[in-house]
């Protein structure tokens, strides 16, 4: 506290002024109040009390962390900088001009360092001239590079004759070495029918030998290899499409290069399909008049129409949808014989009546018709018996 005391006359200002004042250490903003006291009176504050700011010095010094720290060749570390001035207050360091550089080797990118040569480095940061070090120790390179292969299918069961595809995936591990002259062997089922090999990039396959040529495989990088076709017989059982990879360089866990996917046919369903004779009346069979009508049953693979016919039976069968008139008789509606077309003389019909026909097929479930399941699939198709005239 400062005690000034003197005379003053009415309507005068009176100016105190200090000088060699020590300013705080630390930043921040601080006030200055004053008071009169007039003689015999008690002290009357001054309504604007004066406040002064004390700001940082400016930079002095540097810290960069961490000060001490270890990575593998190639990989990064990230660094932080504080500034301070000459009593410890934090200054922030101007980011246009902070550098920071690595020696005896390497790269910094802003304030993340790479290196690739094993030893003790040390990284700098540097602002408006002053600097600060940090010790970075790089371990050695791996040995060769790590070759790994994995293995996907589509679908671990599909349906007879249906689509299923592999996916072979050969990845180079390592962050720093390249993968040199690699190769996979590719053992394709014989299970899946009809494959087509489909390699990325600039990679080949020979079908003759198996073997898909990957060549150089850069750190980090990957090739995949599509085999795509149609689940075969279902009596082969599970099929196992296995990958072997290989390279001219070193691989330090060779225990990876090897992957495989299994994938087991089912039976398929069975598509029954009927189709009226081309003659057969548009509008309906008039009753009484002579003629045939005939239609056709034929069955095939409901997933894929290309897969071989199934061997079984069909059975025809008729009725009238009022329950009171039967259809005519016809050997087609036997069901001891296996007739694909059923055909009625049309004067046979005696009633005007919607009547359906239903065909009917069941596998037989015989060895070499195992790819089909053996539940009775059917299809109807109406049939309109309308008064001639």
């Amino acid at each position: 506290m400062v005690t000034v005391a003197t005379d003053c006359a009415d309507q005068q200002v009176a100016t105190l002024s200090y000088s060699d004042v020590t300013v705080p250490s630390a930043p921040g903003t601080f006030a200055f109040p004053a008071s009169f006291t007039p003689a015999g009176s008690a002290a009357i504050p001054f309504v604007d009390a004066n406040t002064f700011v004390v700001s940082a010095a400016p930079l002095a010094s540097l810290t960069l962390s961490p000060s001490t720290s270890t990575i593998a060749a190639g990989a990064s570390q990230t660094y932080t900088v504080q500034g301070f001035d000459a009593l410890g207050n934090a200054v922030t360091p101007d980011p246009t001009g902070t550098r920071y550089t690595i020696t005896p080797d390497g790269t910094c990118t802003d304030a993340t360092c790479t290196a690739t040569t094993a030893g003790v480095h040390t990284v700098t940061v540097k602002d408006k001239g002053i600097a600060a070090t940090a010790t970075l120790t790089v371990g050695a390179a791996p040995t060769g590079a790590d070759v790994a292969v994995t293995q996907t299918v589509s679908t671990a069961s599909p349906i007879y004759y249906g689509d299923v595809s592999f996916t072979t995936t050969v990845t180079n591990t390592s962050t720093v070495a390249t993968a040199q002259g690699v190769a996979v062997a590719v053992a394709i089922p014989s299970g899946v029918l009809t494959p087509a090999v489909d390699p990325s990039g600039l990679t080949t396959f020979s079908s003759s030998t198996g073997v898909w040529t990957i060549g150089e495989l850069a750190p980090g990088a990957h090739a995949t290899l599509t085999v795509s076709g149609v689940a075969g017989d279902v009596a082969l059982g599970g099929q196992s499409l296995i990958a072997t990879a290989t390279s001219t360089t070193t691989d330090p866990n060779p225990t990876n290069n090897t992957a495989s996917a299994t994938e087991t046919s089912q039976p398929a369903d069975i598509n029954v399909t009927i189709t009226p004779d081309p003659g057969n009346p548009a509008n309906g069979i008039p009753l009484g008049v002579p003629g045939t009508v005939s239609w056709t049953a034929s069955v095939a693979n409901a997933t894929n129409p290309a897969a071989p016919v199934p061997v079984g039976a069909l059975t025809w069968t008729c009725f009238g949808s009022s329950g009171l008139y039967s259809c005519p008789d016809t050997p087609a509606l036997d069901p001891t014989l296996n007739l694909s077309t059923l055909t009625f003389e049309s004067a046979l019909f005696q009633h005007s009546e919607t009547y359906f026909l239903t065909a009917t097929f069941n596998a037989d479930g015989s060895a070499n018709n195992g790819n089909y399941r053996t539940d009775g699939f059917a299809s109807t198709v109406t049939v309109l018996v309308v008064p001639a005239g």
